[in-house]
Protein backbone atom coordinates (compact mmCIF):
# COMPACT_ATOMS: atom_id res chain seq x y z
CA UNK A 1 0.00 0.00 0.00
CA UNK A 2 2.47 2.63 1.07
CA UNK A 3 5.69 1.03 -1.02
CA UNK A 4 4.94 -0.44 -4.08
CA UNK A 5 6.62 0.53 -7.06
CA UNK A 6 4.48 -1.39 -9.42
CA UNK A 7 1.34 -0.50 -11.20
CA UNK A 8 -0.62 -0.86 -14.80
CA UNK A 9 0.13 1.29 -17.41
CA UNK A 10 -1.63 1.49 -20.81
CA UNK A 11 -0.09 4.08 -23.23
CA UNK A 12 -1.30 7.42 -21.65
CA UNK A 13 0.12 6.30 -18.39
CA UNK A 14 3.19 5.01 -19.78
CA UNK A 15 3.77 8.42 -21.44
CA UNK A 16 2.49 9.95 -18.28
CA UNK A 17 5.17 7.72 -16.03
CA UNK A 18 7.91 8.23 -18.54
CA UNK A 19 8.02 4.10 -18.74
CA UNK A 20 6.81 2.06 -21.38
CA UNK A 21 3.34 0.48 -21.20
CA UNK A 22 1.08 -0.73 -23.18
CA UNK A 23 0.66 -0.21 -26.89
CA UNK A 24 -3.00 1.37 -26.86
CA UNK A 25 -5.65 3.21 -24.47
CA UNK A 26 -6.91 -0.32 -24.47
CA UNK A 27 -3.92 -2.12 -23.46
CA UNK A 28 -2.53 -2.21 -20.33
CA UNK A 29 0.41 -3.82 -18.91
CA UNK A 30 2.45 -4.12 -15.76
CA UNK A 31 5.50 -1.43 -15.61
CA UNK A 32 7.56 -0.71 -12.59
CA UNK A 33 8.23 3.28 -11.59
CA UNK A 34 11.31 5.01 -10.44
CA UNK A 35 11.44 4.17 -7.22
CA UNK A 36 12.84 7.73 -5.89
CA UNK A 37 9.60 9.70 -7.05
CA UNK A 38 6.12 6.83 -6.59
CA UNK A 39 5.54 4.74 -3.88
CA UNK A 40 2.20 3.42 -3.03
CA UNK A 41 -0.62 5.05 -2.57
CA UNK A 42 0.85 8.59 -1.42
CA UNK A 43 2.28 9.32 -4.92
CA UNK A 44 -0.74 8.16 -6.62
CA UNK A 45 -1.77 10.31 -9.52
CA UNK A 46 -5.49 10.02 -8.95
CA UNK A 47 -4.69 10.48 -4.91
CA UNK A 48 -2.57 14.12 -5.61
CA UNK A 49 -5.20 15.26 -7.73
CA UNK A 50 -7.99 14.73 -5.43
CA UNK A 51 -5.85 16.96 -3.48
CA UNK A 52 -5.30 19.73 -5.33
CA UNK A 53 -6.81 22.92 -7.00
CA UNK A 54 -7.26 23.31 -10.40
CA UNK A 55 -4.42 25.27 -11.09
CA UNK A 56 -2.09 24.51 -8.35
CA UNK A 57 -1.76 21.74 -6.09
CA UNK A 58 -2.96 22.02 -2.37
CA UNK A 59 -0.23 21.50 0.59
CA UNK A 60 -3.39 21.58 2.91
CA UNK A 61 -5.04 18.68 1.24
CA UNK A 62 -2.33 16.24 0.79
CA UNK A 63 -1.26 16.79 4.52
CA UNK A 64 -4.15 16.48 5.87
CA UNK A 65 -4.97 13.14 4.04
CA UNK A 66 -1.60 11.77 4.90
CA UNK A 67 -2.45 12.94 8.59
CA UNK A 68 -6.17 11.77 9.19
CA UNK A 69 -6.34 8.73 6.74
CA UNK A 70 -2.82 7.13 7.36
CA UNK A 71 -1.74 8.18 10.65
CA UNK A 72 -5.12 8.48 12.08
CA UNK A 73 -4.38 12.11 13.50
CA UNK A 74 -7.39 13.80 14.84
CA UNK A 75 -7.83 17.37 13.54
CA UNK A 76 -10.20 19.71 14.99
CA UNK A 77 -12.81 21.38 12.56
CA UNK A 78 -11.05 25.03 11.56
CA UNK A 79 -12.87 27.63 12.93
CA UNK A 80 -15.69 29.50 11.78
CA UNK A 81 -14.88 32.21 9.44
CA UNK A 82 -11.29 30.37 8.69
CA UNK A 83 -11.09 31.88 5.25
CA UNK A 84 -11.50 35.59 6.62
CA UNK A 85 -8.75 34.85 9.12
CA UNK A 86 -5.80 34.32 6.78
CA UNK A 87 -3.34 37.09 6.65
CA UNK A 88 -2.16 39.31 3.12
CA UNK A 89 0.04 37.13 1.03
CA UNK A 90 3.40 39.11 -0.96
CA UNK A 91 2.53 39.26 -4.24
CA UNK A 92 3.17 35.47 -6.24
CA UNK A 93 3.90 33.80 -3.06
CA UNK A 94 5.16 29.96 -3.26
CA UNK A 95 2.77 27.38 -1.38
CA UNK A 96 5.76 27.38 1.41
CA UNK A 97 5.39 31.72 1.56
CA UNK A 98 1.87 31.29 2.07
CA UNK A 99 2.19 28.64 4.78
CA UNK A 100 4.82 30.55 6.68
CA UNK A 101 1.99 33.27 6.59
CA UNK A 102 -0.69 31.45 8.05
CA UNK A 103 1.30 30.09 10.71
CA UNK A 104 2.04 33.50 11.67
CA UNK A 105 -1.77 33.51 12.66
CA UNK A 106 -2.04 31.71 16.14
CA UNK A 107 -5.52 30.42 15.70
CA UNK A 108 -4.45 28.68 12.48
CA UNK A 109 -0.94 28.04 13.55
CA UNK A 110 -1.95 24.72 15.92
CA UNK A 111 -3.32 22.76 12.75
CA UNK A 112 -1.11 23.90 9.76
CA UNK A 113 2.03 23.21 12.03
CA UNK A 114 1.10 19.65 11.72
CA UNK A 115 -0.55 19.59 8.39
CA UNK A 116 1.61 21.87 6.94
CA UNK A 117 5.40 20.29 6.75
CA UNK A 118 3.41 17.05 5.14
CA UNK A 119 2.11 19.02 3.05
CA UNK A 120 4.80 20.81 1.86
CA UNK A 121 7.08 17.85 0.82
CA UNK A 122 4.64 16.88 -2.16
CA UNK A 123 6.55 19.88 -3.97
CA UNK A 124 7.57 17.96 -6.80
CA UNK A 125 3.98 16.90 -8.03
CA UNK A 126 2.02 19.09 -9.87
CA UNK A 127 -1.75 19.70 -9.65
CA UNK A 128 -2.13 16.60 -11.45
CA UNK A 129 0.25 14.56 -9.29
CA UNK A 130 2.82 15.10 -12.50
CA UNK A 131 6.73 14.77 -11.46
CA UNK A 132 8.24 17.99 -11.94
CA UNK A 133 11.84 19.51 -11.07
CA UNK A 134 11.11 23.14 -10.86
CA UNK A 135 7.84 25.48 -9.57
CA UNK A 136 6.49 28.33 -12.01
CA UNK A 137 8.38 30.65 -11.76
CA UNK A 138 11.24 28.75 -11.78
CA UNK A 139 12.18 27.92 -8.49
CA UNK A 140 13.23 25.04 -7.43
CA UNK A 141 11.77 21.85 -5.51
CA UNK A 142 12.05 21.39 -2.11
CA UNK A 143 10.59 18.13 -0.64
CA UNK A 144 11.76 17.83 2.78
CA UNK A 145 9.27 17.35 5.19
CA UNK A 146 8.15 16.25 8.86
CA UNK A 147 6.14 14.95 11.11
CA UNK A 148 5.20 16.95 14.20
CA UNK A 149 3.53 15.79 17.23
CA UNK A 150 2.01 12.59 15.78
CA UNK A 151 3.74 9.18 17.42
CA UNK A 152 7.55 8.11 18.13
CA UNK A 153 7.61 6.14 15.41
CA UNK A 154 6.46 8.42 12.82
CA UNK A 155 7.27 12.04 14.03
CA UNK A 156 10.80 13.39 12.39
CA UNK A 157 12.11 15.02 9.74
CA UNK A 158 12.16 12.86 6.23
CA UNK A 159 13.39 13.95 3.09
CA UNK A 160 10.46 13.00 0.11
CA UNK A 161 7.45 11.53 0.61
CA UNK A 162 8.43 8.25 -0.35
CA UNK A 163 10.89 8.44 2.60
CA UNK A 164 7.45 9.31 4.67
CA UNK A 165 5.72 6.39 2.86
CA UNK A 166 8.49 4.04 3.87
CA UNK A 167 8.60 5.51 7.58
CA UNK A 168 4.64 4.60 7.45
CA UNK A 169 4.78 1.23 5.91
CA UNK A 170 7.07 0.35 8.87
CA UNK A 171 5.69 1.87 11.68
CA UNK A 172 3.09 0.70 14.66
CA UNK A 173 1.28 4.09 13.81
CA UNK A 174 0.89 3.36 9.84
CA UNK A 175 -0.26 -0.14 10.81
CA UNK A 176 -3.10 0.90 13.74
CA UNK A 177 -4.15 3.54 11.28
CA UNK A 178 -4.70 1.04 8.35
CA UNK A 179 -6.17 -1.57 10.22
CA UNK A 180 -8.86 1.02 11.70
CA UNK A 181 -9.36 2.36 7.77
CA UNK A 182 -10.36 -0.79 6.92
Amino acid sequence: LYTSTKTFANKTMAAYYGVGGGTSDADWKPVTLDGKKRAGVMTMPALLTSLAHVDEPSYVFRGKIVLKQMMCVALPVPPAGAAQMLPDFPPNPTQRVKSDTIRTVSTCAGCHNQIDPIGLSFEAYDEIGRVRTSLPGGGGINEKGEVVDVADDVNGPFAHPVELAERLAGSQTGERCLVTQL
